[in-house]
């Protein structure tokens, strides 16, 4: 069975002027307080279902990463949070 068509994703985050994203662990390779300059944050995407299918660990750290973005964090280390994502995807954050 084929996997066709596509699917719009949307997020929408609502009441965040001003809100902080914190990032306070020095051994992870970051440090500092992100606030969000805008009220209303809204991620909206439309992909193939293949691409979701064969890429969803990647479509999703791009989405966590254009939040991160919003709320004036440009620099994130994304490999430090591929791998983060890597143990919560297998379970494996002790």
């Amino acid at each position: 069975m084929a996997l066709e068509g596509n699917a719009k994703i949307t997020v929408v985050w609502e009441q965040v002027k001003f809100r902080i994203l914190t990032a306070l662990d020095l051994s992870r390779a970051w440090w500092g307080y992100y606030p969000s300059a805008e009220e209303r944050l809204e991620y909206s995407r439309e992909l193939s279902v293949t691409s979701i299918v064969g890429n969803s660990a990647g479509l999703a750290l791009d989405a966590a990463l254009w939040f991160f973005h919003r709320f004036q964090w440009n620099d994130p280390n994304r490999t430090v949070l591929q791998n983060d994502q890597q143990k919560l995807l297998t379970r494996n954050l002790g």
